[in-house]
């Protein structure tokens, strides 16, 4: 969560809480700010603001890197584009080099 707060701040989590499971486990729950009157951002969109904030595509389809990180699942499923054509990373998966 961290990491992906200072890649992605404008959509960054918040920790809301704990819920569980038949007392047998423990889930955080994380929220995220709403996006009024948005739209799926298109493969073009994703890849300029990707290269804006300082990533590369990578080798395979909505997967994108700089030197410090790897960045996957930026498709238009998960990116956001609000009525000013603002992007908004929503969910992906990421992990460290």
């Amino acid at each position: 969560m961290l990491l992906y707060n200072l890649i992605f701040p404008k959509t960054a989590y918040t920790f809301f809480g704990f819920t569980g499971y038949e007392n047998r486990s423990i889930m955080p729950i994380i929220r995220q700010s709403l996006i009024k009157d948005s739209t799926s951002a298109t493969n073009i969109e994703i890849e300029t603001y990707m290269a804006a904030i300082g990533f590369m595509k990578a080798r395979a389809d909505g997967c994108f890197e700089n030197p410090q990180s790897l960045v996957w699942d930026i498709v238009p499923r998960n990116v956001l584009k609000d009525k000013d054509g603002n992007i908004y990373i929503i969910y992906v998966e990421i992990k460290r080099k």
